[in-house]
């Protein structure tokens, strides 16, 4: 069905946060929105999002955070995500991907992380405690026992998704970029969104009012260009990604959000 290693980059939920990984621009309009004292989601809240690629439905995706929960003495939110392929995909390249994230009530950065990945067969097992005070974390999955070292505020694949949403971006301005460091697979990778402007985007349950960011994304990997994916975040105080689209070398790839339940605040349509 065309290139498997592109439909390895989008076989999960965590698709419109990895699509920035390894990718930085310059500094410029680089901006730093505060996080917000009231979070953008509750306990309970779900989330499904449908992956097609090209004309095909290549799988789908779920996020849901569970509860809250004592880790390392603190009160953290207890998120999770589940991704699989299905139809065609799941013959060519099938995938099941778990990850769980517990992120601090207070400050949103994540405590412990763990991710229980099947891609076509490539295997990735992960289990991070985060110490974010000696800015170090430790994988229990490792064979040797010894300390990572982590950037400051440092996000997970998971945690990220849920910390920008809490972010004050009511002075953002066309061309303004949101960047953070996400520690993945051992390693930290700055992370830039870059934000184009205001869209209405029509979806099955209708149409919603959003914010248009681009992932900024290097140059070589399996998109095309800069601008090749596109996320669009509805404009209200729930912050959730209505559609993401991506081109990539061979096809395309389009996310929308299918099912919800448990907003924080009700989701709005234009009539």
């Amino acid at each position: 069905m065309g290139n498997t290693s592109a439909m390895k980059k989008f076989s999960l939920f965590i698709l419109f946060i990895a699509i920035g990984l390894n990718g930085q621009d310059n500094n410029e309009s680089i901006v730093s929105p505060k996080v917000l004292d009231e979070h953008a989601f509750k306990v309970g809240e779900y989330l499904k999002y449908t992956i097609d690629y090209g004309i095909l439905s290549a799988g789908y995706a779920e996020l849901a955070i569970e509860k809250k929960s004592k880790k390392e003495g603190k009160w953290t939110y207890h998120m999770s995500g589940y991704g699989r392929t299905t139809g065609v995909t799941e013959w060519a390249f099938r995938t099941r991907d778990y990850y769980d994230t517990y992120i601090s009530e207070t400050d949103l950065l994540p405590v412990e992380f763990i991710r229980d990945v099947d891609e076509g067969g490539y295997l990735i097992d992960r289990h991070v405690y985060f110490n974010h005070e000696n800015l170090t974390a430790k994988d229990t999955k490792l064979d040797i026992d010894s300390s990572l070292a982590i950037n400051p505020g440092a996000q997970d694949l998971l945690s990220a998704f849920y910390y920008l949403r809490c972010l004050d971006v009511s002075d953002l301005k066309k061309g303004d970029k949101i960047q953070l460091t996400i520690f993945m697979d051992h390693e930290n990778y700055p992370f830039q969104l870059k934000y184009l402007g205001k869209e209405t985007v029509k979806i099955d349950a209708g149409k919603v009012k959003c914010l248009k960011f681009i992932p900024v994304v290097q140059d070589g990997r399996v998109f095309r260009d800069e601008e090749s994916i596109t996320l669009w975040v509805s404009d209200d105080e729930n912050k959730i990604p209505v559609y993401i689209k991506a081109k990539l070398k061979v096809g395309s790839v389009k996310v929308r959000l299918d099912a919800y339940k448990n907003l924080k605040s009700t989701l709005t349509f234009e009539s």
